[in-house]
């Protein structure tokens, strides 16, 4: 959590300098990041501003603008079905959160018919490229037996590899899993 505090911090100060893309960056996540909070006036100015930016990125290629976009649309718009689209654009150019939203679109039903077959392929293209959050959804899908099969170790596996990058739910899950015997001996 220190590492994120410093990042909140240097991308806050990047945006009270001016900068069109942070300030993009923290009114996004403004709107579900507590450590991110802004006035809303100051939130609506810095995505209002940027918005343009990103989407003449995004509509250029570009993943990350593409997987911003996605989320403005997504917390913001009010828009899943186009959080969505954008969020196909990103990940089909590997982009591991994008995939990871879309997972959890599929999962949801947020924006898509739900099909957990799809999100369990969306999460685990984002955690074979190691991003905590896809490993942390892949493993409750095999600890459920959700569009996989049910797969106590792997389970296990997925929530140690999330719970390592600091994932506190996955740390959470793998002390339930330990405690219960799932996975390991009791």
């Amino acid at each position: 959590i220190d590492d994120f505090l410093v990042a909140a911090a240097k991308v806050k100060a990047l945006a009270e300098s001016g900068q069109p893309f942070f300030r993009f960056l923290l009114g996004v996540y403004a709107a579900s990041e507590p450590l991110c909070q802004l006035p809303e006036a100051t939130r609506g100015r810095y995505l209002s501003e940027g918005r343009p930016l990103m989407l003449k990125h995004a509509e250029s290629g570009n993943a990350l603008a593409q997987y911003l976009l996605g989320l403005d649309c997504e917390f913001n718009l009010n828009q899943p079905e186009q959080a969505r689209a954008w969020f196909e654009r990103s990940a089909a150019q590997g982009h591991a959160l994008a995939q990871n939203s879309l997972g959890l679109a599929y999962y949801l039903g947020k924006g898509v018919p739900q099909d957990i077959d799809k999100a369990s392929e969306y999460f685990r293209q984002a955690a074979l490229q190691g991003d905590m959050n896809g490993e942390y959804n892949l493993g409750s899908l095999y600890a459920r037996g959700q569009g996989v099969p049910q797969d106590d170790e792997m389970a296990l596996q997925l929530y140690t590899r999330a719970a390592e990058k600091g994932h506190s739910n996955a740390m959470n899950n793998l002390g339930w899993f330990c405690q219960e015997g799932r996975g390991v001996p009791k």
